[in-house]
């Protein structure tokens, strides 16, 4: 089986990412994102200094982006982990698909 995500590079990535941040129902939305994330109120917006906007939300940024970067990386190993251990996986499943089977078949009909 071939990955269909093989042929995607990193640019074309990055590219799709721009062109979907920058579509119309995404960037009218950046600042009041920066306003929740930085705790600047949007009056302050024009006073307050870039520092004061640009380290929160990229603290913010940075700390989501590596939860969902652990789970991914969790998930990889877990599904390694399953698929080095498939045969075994398989004959157990088909034994509990065999006793359930047969419990339903040796239980009495219902009234």
């Amino acid at each position: 089986m071939t990955d269909p995500s093989a042929g995607v590079g990193v640019l074309a990535a990055m590219a799709a990412g721009m062109i979907s941040f920058l579509s119309p129902c995404v960037l009218p939305l950046v600042p009041g994102y920066l306003s929740a994330v930085s705790g600047v109120r949007p009056a302050e917006r024009a006073d307050a200094s870039l520092r004061r906007v640009l380290i929160p939300s990229l603290l913010f940024v940075a700390t989501f982006s590596s939860v969902f970067i652990l789970l991914g990386v969790g998930a990889t190993g877990v599904g390694q982990t399953l698929q080095a251990h498939r045969a075994t996986l398989e004959r157990v499943a088909a034994v509990v698909i065999i006793v359930f089977r047969r419990s339903v078949r040796s239980s009495p009909p219902r009234r």
